[in-house]
């Protein structure tokens, strides 16, 4: 049996997961066991409930299916629910490799259809409940690749996809995921109640004398059934939100003597939310202030944190943090408060990439981390370093033919790696960097480098530093990304004519961060600012075209997703921006190229400085700064003394985005 597959072990009641039998017979009875069940003719029973608030669904149609990759949904077993809204399903065991997704449908008359994710298909559960809950539960992080009531799509969206279902939905239970209901999350974003309120229009479906209602929920959504509706809802979540609210709240009236809806799930909206996409928050592993955010082979998040958890630190003085990894569902595997370290950097700015086979993390203090997938160094314990002859480090670039590009904040300067061996780096000098920050390198390996304390793009060859070319943007220029077509995207942190302040020469990144930071609050009431440009042309005549980006407000980082489309940070803005991309065919009808397509802010997203695309269509941001009085100075207090961080990662759910391939190596590549 090869390694990527494993047995089904759905009917393993007697021997709990990670326990040990108590002698050799039950051992060799749990053996025998798990062969039998490594045999697709070997039947096994599932037992569970479709319910609808507290009350059982009779006479629902419960369907088994499996995913799999590039393949229609394969029908495993089907069985009808009693007066109770009990089913037994009679199976055939499966063998699974990743990518394999198990679902169950339930479905009632034409209108009514609910769903049940699987999250680890290798695990079935002794009993499954299928509601409301966990229908939206299961559309949101999967539905990217659910069309027509079923599941389709590419190995790693469909494997990332699942996993991240139990964030939201508890499928033993019926009910909440442990992660949108735990103390960082539950009370302080609007997505609990968001998914109440959608839980609470797909019930009108299935309530005695709501069908008017219903049918008034699905026409707004454009759904045939719930699946397809909620499908929608989760697609396009700025589409008719406030009808959709005012039905989840007229549909469910307040009965006489009470204070509350009629509705079967609580907390419930009670205002228009801005969208209906489900935000949650991840900490752990050592998370605080995470700067640049990237993705492995195998769907791990990876990102270096500019301090550490617990610590009083800001701008004046601080202890940097490490590398910190999440699992594809946002669990942290990094060890807590230090993260992965052991390589003197110091605290991780913009300088965080993956190539096929490591993570590099360049440092404020200068020196170059490089780690295996499982955190362990590559390189000794003083990382790579060019001593007095390199300073504060920022952005990682990494090419398809291996190269690594690292951007010398401070000096003004590139080190490269050729074929991304950490032991033959060398200095390059190229005209016109200055701060240089964000690197990409597209598919003809040109360089391309943003510049934090000017208004520029700098391009070259790789082969050829010295023939590089400035191109004019934005104040303060941060993120860049490449797309497909050849476009490069730059996003600013200022408008040409926002006041300017002096960085003197020599000054750390942190005064750099000190002095900008202070004169946005200065100039507050010249907010908000910022810039979105669409670089195109070839060498020697290029044109850097300026975007109407909507609630654009001191733009950080950038990404571009599988249609083409951007994602930016919006750091004052606190908020996920997304933006129309070059093929405008893949963009809402009437928005154009650069403009914006939807704005994400929640109370767990802060002053976000990355966001990136996962292979399921997951937007990810990065929570850089909480308390910019805290991070200045200009409140000393010891009460808030160590709020100035970020606070974790965000996953914005629905599918928005289109998923791509990862690690995203110079331009991003839509899923295959």
């Amino acid at each position: 049996m090869s390694s990527n597959l494993h047995p089904n072990t759905f009917s393993l009641r007697g021997l709990a997961a990670g326990s040990k039998p108590k002698s050799e017979k039950t051992c060799t009875a749990a053996l025998a066991a798990l062969l039998l069940l490594m045999s697709p003719s070997v039947a096994s029973a599932l037992e569970g409930t479709v319910s609808v608030g507290k009350q059982g669904l009779s006479d629902a149609e419960v369907t088994l299916w499996k995913a799999s990759p590039a393949k229609a949904p394969e029908n495993l077993a089907s069985a009808n629910t009693s007066e109770t809204g009990a089913f037994e399903i009679d199976y055939a065991t499966q063998e699974l490799s990743r990518g394999d997704v198990l679902y169950f449908t339930a479905r009632k008359g034409d209108q009514l259809a609910l769903m049940a994710v699987v999250t680890d298909a290798a695990d079935m559960p002794d009993h499954v409940s299928i509601t409301p809950i966990t229908t939206v539960g299961s559309i949101w992080p999967i539905n990217a690749f659910l069309k027509d009531g079923e599941i389709n799509g590419p190995e790693m969206g469909l494997y990332v996809g699942a996993l991240n279902v139990a964030n939201l939905a508890n499928i033993e239970t019926g009910g909440w995921g442990d992660r949108i209901v735990d103390g960082i999350n539950a009370w302080q974003s609007t997505s609990l109640a968001r998914m109440n309120s959608l839980a609470n229009l797909t019930s009108l479906c299935a309530t005695d004398g709501k069908d008017a209602e219903c049918g008034k929920f699905l026409e707004l959504a454009g759904g045939s059934d719930t699946i397809s509706a909620l499908s929608n809802v989760a697609r396009f979540p700025q589409t008719n939100t406030d009808e959709l609210f005012q039905l989840s709240q007229s549909a469910w009236p307040i009965p006489d003597g009470s204070e509350r809806l009629s509705a079967p799930y609580v907390p419930y909206l009670d205002y228009t939310p801005a969208n209906f996409a489900l935000m949650v928050r991840f900490d752990g592993g050592g998370l605080y202030a995470p700067g640049k955010l990237h993705i492995d082979p195998n769907g791990n998040i990876w990102s270096g944190q500019n301090w550490m958890p617990g610590s009083q630190s800001s701008v004046v003085k601080g202890i940097g943090g490490g590398l910190v990894k999440q699992d594809p569902a946002g669990k942290a595997l990094s060890p807590a408060i230090t993260g992965f370290n052991g390589v003197n950097v110091d605290g991780i700015g913009w300088g965080t990439a993956v190539t096929k086979d490591a993570v590099w993390v360049s440092g404020f203090s200068g020196n170059i981390g490089v780690y295996d997938f499982d955190g362990k160094p590559l390189v000794g314990p003083e990382g790579i370093s060019f001593g007095k002859e390199n300073g504060g480090l920022q952005g990682v670039g990494t090419a398809i033919n291996g190269d690594v590009w690292v951007a010398d904040s401070t000096m003004d300067q590139m080190l490269h790696f050729p074929s991304g061996d950490p032991n033959s780096g060398e200095i390059v000098q190229v005209e016109g960097l200055a701060g240089p920050f964000g690197v990409v390198i597209d598919k003809n390996n040109r360089v391309w480098v943003s510049n934090s304390k000017g208004n520029t793009v700098t391009t070259f060859p790789a082969d050829d530093p010295k023939s590089a070319e400035q191109i004019t943007v934005g104040v303060g220029v941060r993120g860049i990304a490449a797309d497909l077509d050849g476009n490069i995207w730059a996003v600013s942190n200022m408008t040409p004519g926002f006041p300017l302040v002096a960085i003197p020469d020599g000054a750390s990144i942190m005064d750099e961060f000190r002095l900008a930071y202070e004169n946005l609050v200065a100039n507050a009431d010249k907010l908000p600012t910022g810039t979105l440009h669409m670089i195109s042309g070839e060498a020697g005549s290029w044109t850097a075209t300026l975007m109407d980006a909507g609630a654009i407000n001191v733009p950080w980082g950038m990404t571009v997703d599988g249609k083409g489309n951007l994602w930016f940070g919006n750091f004052v803005g606190e908020s996920v921006v997304h933006i129309c991309g070059a093929r405008v065919e893949n963009c809402p009808e009437g928005v154009k190229t650069g403009e914006m397509i939807g704005n994400y802010t929640s109370g767990i997203i802060e002053l976000v400085t990355d966001a990136i695309v996962d292979s399921a269509g997951t937007v990810w941001a990065a929570n850089n700064w909480n308390d910019g009085d805290v991070i200045a100075q200009t409140d000393k207090s010891e009460k808030k003394s160590t709020w100035g961080g970020g606070f974790g990662v965000v996953a914005i759910y629905g599918g928005i985005a289109a998923p791509v391939n990862t690690p995203l190596i110079g331009v991003a590549e839509p899923l295959d």
